[in-house]
């Protein structure tokens, strides 16, 4: 059984094309040929990624890449609250007040994800401090 590529216009064999359930014939529309013309580069993905990591930090926090740069290079790159240089599975994070919008500083994944599952809350903070005094003495 053939079918003909969308790209290229060519009757090929149902094996020169990828698998697909979803498609009539059980195969992509385009030959393996032409999906590999059409792939991009790592490079290609690899600048596209960035690209969707700046916008969303300043979608979510306002920071833009060049005030990202200068904050994590005034904190000598490091995280603004526990100092580490480990940014943890991805970037470091620019943490804002989620109320007011106002930027912060950088931190690592951990003391982000800390200070989110602590509400941002100044009497939660102290009282875990409080809690962690009372059991290290």
């Amino acid at each position: 059984m053939t079918k003909r590529c969308s790209a290229c216009k060519i009757e090929k064999e149902l094996s020169q094309f990828n698998k697909s359930k979803s498609k009539k014939f059980g195969v992509h529309n385009q030959c393996r040929q032409c999906t590999r013309l059409w792939k991009p580069s790592l490079e290609a993905l690899k600048i596209s990624r960035q690209r969707t990591r700046e916008w969303n930090r300043l979608k979510s926090s306002g920071f833009t890449q060049e005030e990202y740069e200068a904050k994590l290079k005034e904190q000598n790159y490091s995280c603004a609250i526990c100092g580490t240089t480990d940014s943890g599975p991805m970037d470091f994070h620019a943490d804002h007040d989620h109320n007011t919008n106002q930027k912060r500083g950088i931190l690592c994944h951990k003391c982000n994800t800390g200070l989110g599952l602590l509400k941002d809350n100044v009497e939660i903070l102290c009282a875990a401090i409080e809690y962690l005094n009372h059991y290290t003495r």
